[in-house]
């Protein structure tokens, strides 16, 4: 191993005595126990624990390093406040960063964000709604790879293994101590890895102006060009400030070097006067319901990165958004669009973000996003394909 590693000294000590000590990992939530007198040379030599590692057994050792109980020095900020929480409503196949391994046939990776990048919520429903989403995303619970999966809506079956994501559970960030420059690093420590096992990831929840740190990061891993579909009430263009927020991070990203084309779809309302660039597309909701809409580029060779805001819907169908706008789209209307990407492009990442939970029986909106999270699952292409 060509890495230093170090000893992680934020997991959770479960409980110690004269026998053995039992750890908690905060990213695969498994507990690890091993011998005290291993732990108290595991302590001595904190700061570099390689010298250890051909005395440990190799299956020893294996569970150390999958459960980050031994991490490379140079990702010790990434795990210091902990980087992925797996103790949430699993959907699809369970996995950590640690123990993900390259298969041909499953190329989508589940990660939920309940954090925002500033605290300008300005709205009553402040828990973001990755509970829920999952909660919503049926077709994946207790699945198995040995079984099919039926969607009666477009009367098709599907095999399990081949559409089953992994779920890598929650991103972990602690707001009293982590800055958004810690955010970045991790979501881009995350993109690095996927890339590696080429796996495409799925964002749920947050808020809209974590999508700009998502395509930061998934366009300078790739170091590749994309489009942009923008799902949205808003074009998220409101002001040129250098604090990134849900009402700018359009401006920010338009700003990035491998950004080629954007479509605006379900854009409504009123806005002040907001000059589109060449590259800028609106598809507005009267068109949406109006008009046989297609998705085109310039460049349709060119993978595409969804960034879907909840409130393109109408709030008479979804209620649990930061904004409702009326006028907005229906179910039929997104899932033209959706089946028109499905066929036409494949996929290098995505995001559904500004849906919270609320205190009712139903959430109309977390049901909504899984309908067209499962179709991406099921049907959409991806770039390593």
């Amino acid at each position: 191993m060509t890495d230093n590693y170090i000893y992680n000294e934020y997991l959770t000590i479960i409980y110690i005595n004269n026998i053995d000590v039992c750890l908690l990992s905060n990213e695969t939530s498994k507990k690890i126990r091993i011998p005290k007198l291993l732990y108290d040379e595991i302590i001595k030599s904190s700061n570099n624990v390689n010298p250890l590692f051909e005395y440990i057994n190799p299956k020893t050792l294996i569970l150390l390093l999958e459960n980050n109980v031994f991490i490379p020095s140079k990702y010790k900020n990434i795990y210091k406040h902990g980087l992925l929480n797996t103790n949430v409503a699993i959907k699809g196949l369970g996995a950590s960063l640690s123990t993900l391994k390259f298969e041909s046939y499953r190329k989508w990776s589940i990660i939920g964000i309940n954090t925002y990048s500033n605290n300008d919520l300005g709205h009553s429903l402040t828990q973001p709604g990755t509970n829920i989403i999952r909660k919503c995303l049926k077709l994946y619970e207790n699945a198995k790879e040995s079984k099919y999966l039926i969607d009666t809506n477009r009367k098709k079956t599907f095999q399990s293994k081949d559409v089953l994501p992994f779920d890598l559970g929650d991103l972990l960030i602690n707001n009293h101590y982590e800055t958004i420059e810690d955010l970045d690093s991790k979501i881009s420590f995350i993109m690095k890895r996927l890339k590696k096992f080429k796996n495409t990831p799925i964002f749920i929840a947050g808020g809209h102006d974590i999508s700009f740190y998502l395509i930061k990061n998934i366009t300078s891993v790739s170091n590749q060009k994309i489009n942009i579909i923008h799902f949205d009430a808003h074009t998220d263009k409101y002001n040129n400030d250098t604090q990134i927020s849900r009402g700018n991070f359009m401006n920010h990203v338009l700003q990035l070097e491998h950004v080629q084309e954007v479509q605006h779809i379900g854009i409504r309302e009123f806005e002040s006067s907001n000059e589109l660039y060449s590259f800028e597309n609106i598809i507005t909701s009267y068109d949406l319901h109006n008009n046989n809409i297609s998705i085109s580029f310039n460049s349709n060779e060119l993978p595409v990165y969804i960034t879907f805001d909840a409130d393109i819907f109408d709030p008479i169908y979804a209620k649990e958004v930061n904004y409702p706008v009326i006028g907005g789209a229906n179910f039929y209307d997104i899932l033209r669009i959706f089946e028109n990407i499905c066929d036409e492009y494949s996929v290098i990442g995505a995001d559904f973000v500004e849906c919270f939970e609320n205190d009712q029986k139903y959430n109309y909106t977390a049901s909504l996003i899984s309908n067209f999270i499962t179709l991406l699952l099921n049907e959409g292409k991806t770039i390593y394909e």
